[in-house]
C-alpha cells in the first residue's frame, strides 16, 4: 500500500566520470566469466545434445550411485555464473543514473552532453548491451526468472527515479514475460523429450502462469499440506538453516547435503524424477517447517521486512539515487520468495548484492556505499 512519506530532497549525487569506466570494466569482466562458464560446461557439445536453452546438470563425486543419490550429487555450476551476476549489478547501477539524467533534464533542462558526456541515446544503447550480456547465461542455462528480473530491475528504476511506469506498459511487460517464460519452458522440454515436447500456444501460456509447479502453481502447496505431517515430519526450521552452507560449491564439497528444499518436494512429496525439483514457495516452505502456525508467523515477519524495505527506499530515493538500485535487488528477492524457497532466494540476492556493493565502492568510495544502508 502507498505510504505518505516526506521526500528528503537534498540534491542528487553528481555523476562521477569514472562511473562509465567501472561499468565498462564490469561488463568486460562479466563477459569473460560468461565465456569461461560456457567453456567449463563444454557448451558446444551440450548444445548438440540439449539444445540452446536447457537445464544443464552435471554429476560430481561418486559416479556409481543410484538414481536418488544422483539427484543429490549433481551441480549446475552455479558459482560459475558470477559473470551474469556482475552484469546484473551493472544494470541496477547504470539504469539508476540514466533515469536520474532523465529526471534532471525534465526538471531543469540540463545539457546532458555537458553533464555526463555523450547523448541519452548512447546511454540507452549501453543499457541494452548490459541487458543482453546479463541475460546470456540465464538463457543458455534455462534460468528463466533471472531474465525477467533483469527487465524488472530497469522498470523499478524508471518508476521510482524518473516517473511512474504506466499500468498499460506494465501489463504489456507482464504479457511479454509470460510469453518468454513459456517459450523457455518449451526449450527445456525439448532437451528432454525432443519432438514430444509441447508446442507453443495460448493455453500453454496459461499453463505456465497458474499450473506449472516451477512458477506459482497452487498444486504444489496442496501437495505439501496433504503430506505434512501425515507422511513427513515437520522440518522445524531446518530448510531455512541450509542457507549457511549453500554458498559452498558442490565441486569443492561433493558430499554437501542438498540445500534446496525443492529437491525434497519434487522427489519425496510429488514423486517426480527431476533434477530441478519443485520449489515450494514461501507458503509451502513455511507449512513444511511449522504447519499452519508457521504460515501465519513466517508471512507476518516477511510482511514486516517488505514494509521496512519499502519505507527505507521511499525515504531515501531522492537523496541516495542508488537506493533504488539496491531496492530493486531486494524487491526481486521479495518476489522470488513466492515462487522459490528461502535458501535459493537469499543466495540469488547475495550473488547480485555483493557485486553491487563492490562496484559502488569503486565508483563512489566507502562513504556512498554505506550511505545506501542508512
Amino acid at each position: 500500500l502507498p505510504l505518505k512519506l516526506e521526500n528528503k530532497e537534498r540534491g542528487v549525487f553528481p555523476i562521477p566520470v569514472k562511473l562509465q569506466r567501472v561499468i565498462a570494466f564490469g561488463l568486460i569482466l562479466g563477459l569473460v566469466l560468461n565465456l569461461n562458464y560456457l567453456d567449463q560446461i563444454d557448451f558446444l557439445r551440450s548444445f548438440t545434445e540439449l539444445g540452446f536453452s536447457a537445464k544443464r546438470v552435471f554429476l560430481v563425486g561418486d559416479q556409481d550411485i543410484t538414481v536418488t543419490q544422483k539427484h543429490a550429487n549433481t551441480t549446475t555450476h552455479q558459482y560459475l555464473k558470477i559473470g551474469s551476476d556482475i552484469v546484473f549489478a551493472c544494470v541496477a547501477i547504470y539504469s539508476c543514473y540514466v533515469f536520474t539524467l532523465l529526471r534532471k533534464k525534465r526538471l531543469s533542462g540540463v545539457n546532458l552532453k555537458a553533464y555526463f558526456g555523450g547523448n541519452l541515446l548512447q546511454h540507452y544503447f549501453n543499457l541494452l548491451i548490459l541487458l543482453g550480456v546479463g541475460a546470456m547465461i540465464p538463457l543458455i542455462a534455462s534460468v528463466r526468472g533471472e531474465i525477467v528480473y533483469l527487465i524488472l530491475a530497469v522498470i523499478l528504476g524508471w518508476h521510482y527515479i524518473f516517473k511512474r511506469f504506466k499500468l498499460r506498459y506494465l501489463f504489456v511487460t507482464f504479457v511479454v514475460a509470460m510469453l518468454l517464460l513459456t517459450q523457455l519452458e518449451i526449450f527445456r522440454q525439448q532437451s528432454r523429450l525432443g519432438d514430444a515436447a509441447d508446442k507453443f500456444s495460448i493455453s500453454r501460456v496459461l499453463h505456465t502462469l497458474v499450473y506449472t509447479a516451477h512458477f506459482v502453481g497452487v498444486g504444489k502447496t496442496s501437495a505439501v499440506v496433504e503430506h505434512f505431517p501425515k507422511e513427513h515430519d515437520f522440518f522445524y526450521g531446518r530448510s531455512y538453516l541450509t542457507v549457511f552452507i549453500a554458498p559452498i560449491p558442490r565441486v569443492l564439497w561433493p558430499e554437501k547435503p542438498v540445500v534446496r528444499i525443492g529437491r525434497y518436494v519434487g522427489g519425496e512429496v510429488m514423486k517426480r524424477n527431476s533434477n530441478s525439483g519443485v520449489v515450494p514457495g514461501i507458503i509451502g516452505e513455511a507449512y513444511m517447517n511449522f504447519g499452519t502456525v508457521g504460515v501465519f508467523g513466517i508471512l507476518f515477519l516477511f510482511g514486516i521486512f517488505c514494509r521496512t524495505a519499502y519505507r527505507w527506499m521511499l525515504a531515501n530515493r531522492q537523496s541516495q539515487v542508488l537506493t533504488v538500485g539496491l531496492y530493486a535487488l531486494v524487491w526481486i528477492f521479495i518476489m522470488d520468495m513466492f515462487t522459490s524457497d528461502f535458501t535459493g532466494s537469499t543466495v540469488r540476492f547475495l550473488r547480485v548484492a555483493l557485486p553491487f556493493g563492490i562496484l559502488i565502492y569503486f565508483i563512489h568510495g566507502s562513504k556512498i556505499l554505506f550511505a545506501q544502508f542508512r
